[in-house]
């Protein structure tokens, strides 16, 4: 993983754009999120990032139910 320099994570569960330069990619929908293609799609296209692992997340929200979400996990290359 040397060639990896800083992770970041995208997920199903947390509203935000992306986490290099803030920007939501025009597909996404603000009241779901549900739709993570577009986004990692955008730090693959537009920042060179690598796809590093997609999968499930579970945790318990603030009223104590369950909820699951999808993640992905990209890194930028390491630039040293």
């Amino acid at each position: 993983m040397d060639e990896i320099g800083k992770i970041h994570e995208v997920s199903t569960h947390i509203l935000g754009g992306c986490p290099v330069c803030g920007s939501l990619p025009a597909r996404v929908d603000l009241d779901t999120m549900e739709d993570i293609a577009p986004r990692v799609n955008h730090m693959l296209e537009v920042h060179g990032l690598r796809l590093l692992h997609i999968g499930q997340q579970t945790g318990t929200a603030a009223n104590g139910e369950p909820f699951f979400a999808t993640v992905a996990v990209l890194g930028e290359p390491n630039s040293a």
